[in-house]
């Protein structure tokens, strides 16, 4: 199965750090704006409700059923299952911070 394959070569280690770091810079910034209180206050709040909601599932789902993934040990049909709620939260995630963009778009 070419999922497997892929997450094989998975990092979980490196990959948790990385988004952690991404994350905290994107909620640190987006604190710093409302602070400044030059946008409205739905646009500041919204970007930290769309962007803090993301971090959780992936820290307790997506990376554990990646590292899962990439192990291989799995049935076909499991690792089918694995990579579908793989792509199902990448999805998601695109669509939250997909919102945060144009969130942050209408502020300038």
């Amino acid at each position: 199965m070419r999922s497997a394959r892929f997450y094989r070569h998975y990092d979980g280690e490196r990959y948790s750090e990385m988004h952690t770091f991404a994350a905290v810079l994107t909620l640190a910034a987006i604190c710093a704006e409302i602070v400044q209180g030059e946008n409205p206050w739905w646009i500041g709040w919204g970007a930290i409700a769309l962007g803090g909601t993301g971090f959780v599932p992936t820290m307790i789902r997506t990376v554990p059923n990646a590292r899962r993934l990439g192990m291989g040990a799995d049935s076909v049909e499991q690792q089918s299952r694995l990579a579908r709620a793989v792509c199902r939260d990448h999805m998601l995630s695109f669509v939250r911070m997909t919102a945060v963009f144009v969130l942050q778009l209408i502020a300038r």
